[in-house]
């Protein structure tokens, strides 16, 4: 992808253990809620939790996390998971970047808001220097995304 030298910003959510722990909190609060309603619906009770919670572990730990690199000659958004098979990069050469901006996507997500981080929800847009453009909806922190995006102004400038 790109050599150490080269790289002008990175994220590295996917190595640091406050994702994890996040994600396990999360999985955490999920168990709970399956809890609540197997014991109010099922008179058996467990049969509902035994089924998903193993389920729920599975997905938090695959489910990839969104990274931003950026160097002197690409922007590189990469879904990264302990599963290599999901593992995405899409890559953006500066070159052909003739503008960029980013704006939440962040609503209400009712209960969901426990299990989504929805305020780091947003989309970037760039325009293309042949005039197309295309969106692309990342899940990283607002203070990232407003370095990454005022370093490719500089570069594209």
């Amino acid at each position: 992808m790109n050599t150490p030298s080269n790289i002008i910003f990175q994220t590295r959510y996917f190595t640091k253990p406050l994702t994890w722990v996040v994600r396990f909190v999360q999985f955490s609060i999920a168990v709970s809620v399956l809890f609540l309603v197997d014991l109010k619906e099922m008179a058996d009770g467990m049969q509902l939790l035994m089924v998903c919670a193993p389920l729920l572990a599975i997905g938090f730990l695959v489910v990839p996390v969104d990274e931003v690199t950026l160097d002197k000659d690409s922007l590189y958004f990469a879904k990264k998971s302990i599963l290599p098979f999901i593992n995405r990069t899409r890559q953006y050469p500066i070159s052909e970047i003739k503008r960029i901006g980013f704006y939440s996507m962040a609503g209400v997500a009712g209960v969901f808001g426990l299990l989504i981080p929805v305020t780091s929800i947003f989309r970037i847009e760039f325009t293309f220097r042949d005039n197309s453009s295309k969106s692309d909806d990342v899940f990283i922190h607002r203070s990232d995304l407003k370095k990454v995006v005022s370093e490719v102004r500089e570069l594209i400038k």
